[in-house]
């Protein structure tokens, strides 16, 4: 006797909510919802490879060799603007000095255009102009100092190696066609401000932001 109206409430229950059956419903509901999440997921195309170029990236690079009579000191340092997704403009400007009392001390200024070709966008090719300036400094009053100057055309083909998230190695190699004026006035003048192809190699370390 027990048993009767426990079945008594079974069959009652579907007449207090009016005859509707919310199951179906919800499970037909919940099938369209998960089918239209899987296709949305699946119209989402995502590349983990794809790499995005740094808005902006400021380029250091130095080299020191003390000494007496012939110490080396060569300071470079770049700016790279993207502009956007495989294209970017870079100016780079670079000290160099030679020597202490007699020394040769060079200014080179280079604006160019780098394209990142490949699908990671981390290996370029660009295009550059330089412009060079060499001050020759001398203690002989025969020879007073002097200064030469020179302007070429170039390009470089190079790869940038991620250090961490913000931190970039830019390492490359490149050619430019050299011109010079005036008639330089020593053999080494000669040899760097030549008529003809010059190689240039590169490895900077990068700050992106």
């Amino acid at each position: 006797m027990r048993i009767i109206p426990f079945f008594f409430l079974i069959f009652l229950i579907p007449l207090m909510m009016n005859g509707q059956d919310v199951k179906p419903v919800l499970k037909t509901d919940s099938l369209v919802i998960n089918k239209q999440s899987g296709n949305s997921a699946n119209n989402i195309k995502y590349n983990p490879h794809k790499y995005i170029l740094p808005k902006n990236t400021v380029k250091i690079s130095g080299f020191l060799f003390p000494g007496s009579e012939s110490g080396v000191v060569i300071l470079s340092l770049g700016y790279e603007k993207k502009l956007n997704e495989h294209y970017s403009l870079e100016l780079v400007g670079c000290y160099s000095k030679v020597g202490s009392n007699v020394s040769t001390q060079v200014i080179s200024i280079r604006p160019g255009v780098k394209y990142y070709y490949n699908e990671e966008h981390k290996s370029y090719v660009s295009l550059f102009l330089r412009y060079q300036k060499n001050t020759y400094t001398n203690e002989d009053p025969l020879n007073p100092d002097y200064t030469v100057t020179g302007y070429g055309l170039g390009g470089m083909m190079g790869s940038t190696i991620d250090i961490s998230r913000v931190v970039k190695l830019d390492i490359g190699v490149g050619v430019f066609y050299s011109y010079r004026t005036p008639t330089p006035r020593k053999i080494d003048d000669a040899y760097i401000f030549a008529k003809g192809f010059h190689l240039l190699p590169r490895i900077h370390l990068g700050f992106c932001f």
